[in-house]
């Protein structure tokens, strides 16, 4: 069965009780997939150290990078989880700097899902089947999950309590748009 990957900002994925895909902890440096992790694994999107010669960062994209520095906006690469768990986990550090509630979450939320999918599961595949299920699960608590899109191949999210979620999901502005995460 093929594993894919989650990429945490730095900031967020140096946790050192970070478990392996087999639930047994150990070598954070190991990826899911059998690569190795080398230098800073774990990008920022933008890197809030680049000069920006160009024209500079876009409002959304100054206000991505100081939410992932601050722990309250999970980025994840399209490609998926590092390890499982990962998402959930991120999203209860985000859930805990935002003050919200930490979720009870279903840990046997990516196993059921890669059970699932089986042979069918390609890379990419299981974040968009996972966001559904921790946003439902968000929502039996009073919270959704909401996504930050700026038309990237990564996910940017945040747990917010129903009441906002409703008031902001279908937002727009310059280079973004505000979406559920959980497609519903």
């Amino acid at each position: 069965m093929r594993m894919a990957r989650i990429f945490l900002p730095e900031s967020v994925g140096s946790d050192s009780r970070r478990a392996r895909s087999d639930g047994r902890g150990g070598d954070a440096g190991r990826l899911a997939d059998g690569g190795e992790q080398s230098g800073n694994a774990f990008p920022k999107y933008p890197d809030l150290d680049d000069p920006f010669e160009d024209d500079g960062p876009s409002a959304i994209q100054l206000l991505l990078s100081v939410g992932q520095e601050a722990g309250t906006i999970v980025w994840l690469d399209w490609s998926g989880e590092e390890y499982l768990g990962a998402t959930r986990a991120a999203l209860t550090r985000a859930c805990a700097r935002l003050g919200l509630a930490a979720p009870a979450w279903d840990d046997e939320t990516e196993r059921r899902i890669l059970d699932h999918l089986g042979d069918r599961l390609e890379r990419g595949g299981l974040l968009p089947p996972l966001l559904v299920s921790i946003d439902e699960q968000l929502a039996a608590r009073g919270m959704r999950l909401l996504l930050i899109d700026i038309d990237s191949d990564s996910y940017q999210l945040v747990p917010v309590n129903a009441d906002l979620f409703a008031r902001v999901v279908g937002g727009e502005g310059e280079g973004f748009t505000l979406r559920s995460a959980g497609g519903a």
